[in-house]
């Protein structure tokens, strides 16, 4: 096969194979950017010239009829079809995502939350197919793609290339052009005669659902002895569905076909009733799906700041700034909360990875109680946490306390303990949007207070008593609260009741294809990076496969390189030069920096481990006074160093801290310290001695 397919769609590389021919995702050559796309080859297996009529006829059918179903926003647009030496092709966009075949193969289950979700989607995009006189017939996770950039599910694989494969075999002593087409399991038995309605999608749909939240396949779904139907009553043991759900999903999959929804429209309806009938948040933390390319920041939108804590507004805004995917951990944090009745959600990955982002991005949509420790702003002492969590939940749910908090609130964990099991003898929702996440139990819908709290390896374990939990955290929590933690993968003070561990390293070809995707994003809204893709003469998704390889999916090296590759710092480099993650990212801009040269810049080295190790931001004031240089020699560390800093507004002067701890990590490598020829020890005694008063030490 050609590289390149009329003209100008060049192909990357294959994407299945099949009796019909193969399928490819290929790059057009003729737009800015070289979009990606998907191109499907259709080829006959006979190749005379009655069939290929046939064949090149029920092509142009296929064709037109996806042109105009590729109207909806949840079905690929079919962007050309064209013939090439006896071969068809279709050219349609590619969508960026996974397959709920792959998803349920990597999670076995879904909570009933995110299958009302999954259930809304597919009627939506499914009803505007039967409006169109279509049916799928072929509807099956496999052919069900949620979408990084929103989380909707996008309905692929119409039938066109099956039709074409089975109407090549057509003979004259054929009279029906209706065949049966689709996958055993999710084929109703009309349709295996040959003979579908549009109730026959209605009942693939009915068995995804089924298999999302069984795990079972269709063919191990059990059976009524007596009538063979199937049932949620027959899978009780496998999973609870509440029997509102199970009165949808039970018509869905009857074996009649007429007693059955008759079309999406109407099962659509029916599903909206029952939404009808929820509290309106009640699968909110569904939604909590992340957009893969969020639209640039402008300067004239903010971040809604309501129920979030004044100290983190800014971070959270900083943390979430194109934020991308991380659906598969939403959906872990919301199956604990349908499954568990109270608990601790622990997130635990390296350096870097991005839990305080998922952290952030989780409070910027819920807006639930929070709390961020942050060691180089000084906020990671227990009586900081104790006062801002505490103070929210009184606030939020009008508690009879006074504000502020004494001393005697923060002194150890016994007032949080106590708030906690005020909160969850509520007997009425507080009248708050932010106060609870508010989820369905089949019968009533119930309260859950969730309280997040990051980086508690930051944690500054003098601030409390030896040998209890980290900040205080109870053992026990009482019905319907949870926290959700993240932190390094070392261990913490914390021994706990009710638990989950989410390792977050553990989904490493997630991660990857989180990175990829927000690589993507970047170039598409970035000039500069086109350009240096360009002279580099890579295709964009090269530079995309490489760079993400070379972050060790490591957000925190995407964050720091992609800007670097803006502004210039390696326009003299090829990609292949590029460092090979984050450590050795700093390490390149250590001697970038002269910080290695002969005789070494001891001021530079000592003004940047001064601003590592302090506790609290520093101003440059302070940091000439403490140097003993001019304030212009600390602004020009400060100036080579800004990537690395975060700035602070501290009584009319900016403060300067490290942005993320991972620097810190790598200033303490004994290499670099010896290199620098300093002591950690040195530098502490150094701000003890001059700075105490003004760093809090």
């Amino acid at each position: 096969m050609e590289t390149t397919l009329a003209g100008h769609y060049q192909v990357v590389e294959p994407l299945g194979m099949g009796g019909f021919g193969q399928t490819f995702l290929a790059k057009d050559m003729h737009l800015p950017g070289n979009p990606l796309c998907v191109v499907k080859q259709l080829k006959p297996r006979d190749s005379d010239s009655a069939t290929l009529a046939i064949a090149q006829r029920l092509f142009e059918r296929e064709a037109e009829m996806l042109y105009r179903l590729g109207e909806h926003d949840q079905i690929p647009r079919l962007l050309a079809h064209f013939e090439q030496e006896g071969k068809f092709y279709l050219v349609q966009d590619y969508i960026e995502g996974q397959t709920l075949e792959k998803e349920l193969a990597h999670r076995k289950t879904l909570s009933e939350a995110s299958v009302m979700r999954i259930l809304q989607d597919i009627l939506q995009v499914l009803t505007f197919v039967h409006q169109q006189n279509v049916i799928h017939r072929d509807i099956k996770p496999a052919n069900l793609i949620r979408r990084n950039r929103d989380g909707k599910i996008v309905l692929i694989d119409f039938g066109a290339v099956k039709q074409v494969r089975h109407q090549a075999r057509y003979t004259p002593q054929q009279t029906s052009l209706t065949i049966p087409i689709g996958s055993p399991g999710y084929m109703p038995s009309e349709q295996q005669a040959s003979n579908p309605h549009f109730s026959s999608d209605i009942y693939a749909v009915g068995m995804v659902c089924l298999q999302s939240l069984t795990g079972l396949s269709p063919r191990k779904l059990p059976q009524d002895a007596n009538t063979g139907e199937l049932g949620c009553k027959l899978v009780s043991d496998r999973a609870y569905i509440s029997p509102d759900l199970a009165a949808i999903l039970d018509k869905m999959v009857r074996y009649d076909y007429r007693q059955r929804y008759k079309n999406a429209s109407e099962a659509l309806e029916a599903l909206e009733q029952l939404f009808d009938r929820t509290e309106p948040d009640s699968i909110e933390s569904s939604t909590l799906i992340a957009p893969t390319c969020p639209p640039p920041s402008s300067s004239g939108e903010e971040l809604e700041t309501q129920g979030i804590p004044l100290p983190f507004q800014s971070l959270i805004t900083d943390k979430t700034e194109g934020f991308v995917g991380r659906n598969y951990v939403f959906e872990a944090i919301e199956e604990f909360l349908q499954h568990e009745a109270c608990g601790y959600f622990i997130i635990e990955a390296d350096p870097g990875v991005g839990k305080s982002a998922i952290l952030a991005e989780y409070v910027k949509r819920t807006r639930c109680v929070a709390h961020f420790n942050v060691r180089s702003q000084g906020i990671n002492r227990a009586e900081e946490f104790l006062k801002c969590v505490c103070t929210q939940l009184i606030e939020r749910y009008k508690l009879p306390y006074s504000l502020p908090l004494t001393p005697e609130h923060t002194r150890d964990g016994n007032f949080l303990a106590r708030l906690l099991n005020e909160i969850s003898r509520l007997d009425t929702s507080v009248d708050d949007t932010y106060a609870t996440t508010t989820l369905s139990t089949g019968t009533k819908s119930t309260s859950k207070l969730v309280i997040v709290v990051d980086a508690l390896d930051e944690v500054d374990l003098s601030s409390q008593t030896p040998g209890a939990n980290v900040l205080y955290l109870p053992a026990s929590l009482p019905h319907n609260v949870y926290f959700i933690l993240t932190k390094r993968m070392t261990p913490v003070p914390l021994v706990v009741n009710h638990h989950r561990v989410f390792e977050l390293m553990q989904y490493a070809a997630e991660s990857l294809q989180d990175a990829k995707t927000y690589i993507r994003c970047r170039v598409q809204q970035s000039e500069a990076l086109q350009i240096w893709i360009g002279n580099q003469e890579l295709t964009v998704e090269a530079f995309v496969t490489i760079l993400a390889e070379k972050s060790d999916h490591n957000f925190m090296y995407l964050r720091y390189v992609l800007p670097a590759i803006e502004s210039g710092t390696y326009q003299d480099l090829s990609i292949e030069n590029l460092p090979e993650g984050l450590e050795q990212y700093y390490y390149q801009h250590w001697q970038n920096m002269g910080m290695t040269a002969k005789p070494l810049p001891r001021t530079k080295i000592k003004i940047v481990y001064v601003l590592a190790e302090a506790r609290k931001p520093v101003s440059r004031q302070l940091i000439s006074e403490f140097s003993g240089e001019d304030a212009l020699t600390v602004q020009e560390v400060l100036d080579e160093w800004q990537q690395f800093l975060r700035e602070q507004r501290l009584d009319g002067e900016t403060g300067y801290s490290i942005y993320h701890t991972s620097f810190q990590d790598f200033l303490h490598c004994q290499d670099i310290v010896q290199a620098a020829g300093i002591t950690i020890q040195g530098i502490n005694a150094m701000i003890a001695d001059n700075l105490a008063q003004e760093l809090g030490l």
